[in-house]
């Protein structure tokens, strides 16, 4: 091998080592390339890098190296999964489910959240509640069950008296779920953000229409 050919397979080793994660720059081709662009420099590379080829230690690491990056580039799922969420996601062996798992959690407790509330909505007489207390909430309460503390407003007393046993402990399995609802959008963080902004006006319609439906009733 003249000096030549050297400098550029140091060049090559140099370059596939320091962008062992960037696989179109392992490959040295650009993201747009086709499959057999792709496929084209692999077997470029795969001729001075195979151990058949080259028995140097720095060129087998740097043939498994390339080998990864065509294993990814090469296939066009791999690819796809490669382009959108990088080589983490690679490495994961089922990206595409793990994303749905995880980030559609928060959609399926807001739906289950909304059945509930809809459910619970046909007595339609539940009064408000809130989790921390304000001016117009300071009724401190617990729920008998699981202790979830509660804050309402002084009218609670007397609709509470008004109640049946079964009534008060639907209502209180009420807050609870919430509750949990609540921690459970919480933890799902960013998106978690976003979606327990839904549930809070979600809670405010449902209060107002609630409202709207007492001044009737009144009339």
């Amino acid at each position: 091998m003249n000096t030549s050919n050297k400098k550029e397979l140091t060049e090559t080793l140099r370059r596939i080592v320091e962008s062992s994660t960037e696989y179109y720059q392992v490959l040295g081709v650009p993201r747009n390339s086709t499959s057999l662009e792709i496929k084209r420099a692999y077997k470029k590379l795969a001729l001075v890098l195979h151990p058949d080829k080259n028995p140097s230690k720095e060129a087998e690491e740097a043939f498994k190296v390339v080998s990864k990056a065509y294993s990814v580039l090469g296939e066009e799922k791999a690819r796809r999964t490669y382009d959108l969420y990088g080589v983490e996601c690679t490495n994961q062996g089922t990206p595409k489910s793990t994303f749905s798992f995880v980030h559609f959690i928060p959609i399926l407790i807001i739906l289950l959240s909304i059945i509930f509330n809809i459910f619970f909505e046909e007595s339609n007489v539940y009064p408000e509640f809130r989790y921390f207390p304000s001016a117009e909430f300071p009724l401190e309460r617990f729920t008998e069950y699981h202790n979830i503390r509660y804050f309402a407003k002084p009218e609670l007393e007397h609709w509470l008296q008004l109640q049946e046993g079964n009534e008060i402990q639907k209502f209180e399995q009420f807050i609870e779920f919430q509750h949990h609802q609540l921690k459970e959008i919480r933890s799902q963080r960013p998106l978690g953000d976003r979606l327990l902004n839904h549930q809070i006006r979600f809670k405010e319609i449902q209060s107002d229409r609630l409202k709207s439906n007492k001044l009737l009733t009144y009339k």
